[in-house]
């Protein structure tokens, strides 16, 4: 969808590039970018002036800061072939929110209003601090800046966008009440695929119980086999019985929470119901934090996508399409057949009597546990791919990755990021997986058909 730089964001990132080279190190950072902006004249330099900055004003505090934070020198080979200047690394994280501003507001083109707004939004860097210097509001701004970038590029929906794809309004936000997904779903696994997987997954439980049989001390190998065999029936039934229950706390939870609203999907809804799903309610997110989750639980099943992802409509296809795979799957009861039988391991590796047998009955549940939902990210991926195509993907995957990139790395960031390796997959990983699936559809259409 992005496309490329208007002639006036060009013009002022060459003016950026020249205060670079007057001040020596030949290094563009976020400080010659805002001084760029100011020197092009444009609709970005309006906004700096109504907001109280000069150009002497900026170059003046820009220089003060610089005194105390001086540039380090510029590595040629960072530089692209036959240019003296190259970016630091806040000029890059300016520009990737320039594009990201630019997606957001579904416009093919870059101008200097959205390279302001990803100058303002790397808060550490030399224009920000700068801006605060000279007293803007960098709030307000920024706001402005996007505001006037939603109608100066406003364009008609493209020709050969999918049907589906939410409009944006100038604020980025999805008009009305969307329709996350309209395009045809390709052939979705259904009820049988459950019984199968089920099966797949007690074959490989009973082959990793042979080995925790073994390591288990002798006078405990009888509780041990009475643990593997009989716990695991226990939570089935359980867990069956309970299926009504469960869906209706999940269902109270969605419902009672505030920053949720009801979406009405009626196409998602008829493409899913050939595949046994009779009822599906989609829930809208209004938060800063994207998390997008599915609740496949048979015939009622439910869905919560993030306002924040159906803003830039292609990645909110795929996203959308990867939740409904989750759906079509029933993964939440794949999953929590998994979990059973991982918690059964732990418990006959707590009677085995030997510390080699726990170790062992440990490592296997995590392995379990973590297989099953890979296998569950990986699947909904194969789905959203065939279903909406790998060119979204690839436009999801870049986003999520720039937003990974730019987020402070703080104690809590390497926390989360090793919890969402327990939980996904890595993006290197389905991003060769998407390739692969891609090839295959392209050499041989999906042919599951329906009830099987």
């Amino acid at each position: 969808m992005f496309e490329r730089f208007t002639d006036a964001t060009r013009t002022a990132v060459r003016l950026a590039a020249r205060h670079a080279g007057a001040g020596g190190p030949d290094l563009i950072d976020s400080g010659h970018l805002l001084l760029g902006l100011i020197d092009e004249g444009g609709a970005a330099a309006h906004l700096l002036s109504e907001a109280g900055v000069s150009g002497q004003a900026a170059r003046d505090q820009l220089a003060a800061y610089r005194a105390g934070n001086p540039l380090p020198p510029a590595d040629a080979a960072l530089a692209p072939s036959g240019e003296r200047t190259c970016l630091a690394p806040e000029a890059r994280s300016a520009l990737e929110g320039a594009v990201r501003q630019s997606l957001a507001l579904s416009q093919r083109d870059l101008g200097p209003e959205h390279l302001l707004v990803g100058v303002v939004g790397v808060s550490h860097g030399a224009a920000a601090t700068v801006l605060r210097a000279l007293g803007v509001d960098l709030d307000a701004l920024t706001g402005a800046a996007r505001d006037r970038a939603a109608g100066a590029y406003a364009r008609a929906p493209d020709p050969g966008q999918p049907p589906g794809a939410s409009t944006v309004t100038a604020s980025g936000t999805p008009a009305g009440t969307p329709e996350p997904l309209e395009v045809s779903p390709p052939s979705l696994p259904a009820g049988r695929a459950l019984a199968w997987w089920y099966a797949a997954i007690v074959a490989i439980y009973a082959v990793l119980c042979l080995p925790l049989v073994w390591f288990a001390a002798p006078a405990q190998r009888i509780l041990v086999i009475v643990s593997v065999l009989f716990l695991p029936l226990v939570g089935f039934g359980s867990s069956w019985l309970g299926r009504s229950r469960q869906r209706d706390r999940v269902h109270a939870r969605l419902s009672r929470d505030p920053r949720l609203t009801g979406l009405p999907a009626p196409a998602l809804a008829r493409a899913l119901r050939p595949y046994g799903i009779a009822e599906l309610r989609v829930f809208l997110a209004d938060e800063d934090l994207v998390r997008n989750t599915a609740w496949g639980m048979g015939r009622v099943s439910f869905m919560r996508l993030a306002r924040a992802t159906l803003r830039v409509p292609e990645a909110g296809r795929f996203v959308t399409a990867h939740e409904a795979g989750h759906v079509a799957r029933r993964d939440a009861l794949r999953l929590m057949g998994a979990t059973i039988l991982a918690v059964v391991l732990l418990i006959a590796g707590l009677y085995s009597g030997r510390v080699i047998a726990l170790g062992y009955a440990v490592a296997t549940a995590v392995v379990l546990r973590i297989g099953a939902k890979w296998a569950a990210e990986l699947g909904s991926d194969a789905i959203a791919v065939r279903w909406v195509g790998p060119a979204t993907a690839e436009i999801w995957y870049r986003l999520h990755r720039t937003a990974r990139r730019n987020e402070p790395r703080t104690p809590r960031w390497y926390l989360r990021r090793g919890f969402a390796w327990v939980q996904h997959p890595p993006l290197a990983l389905r991003r060769w997986y998407w390739s692969r699936v891609a090839v295959a559809a392209a050499e041989r259409p999906l042919t599951v058909p329906p009830g099987t």
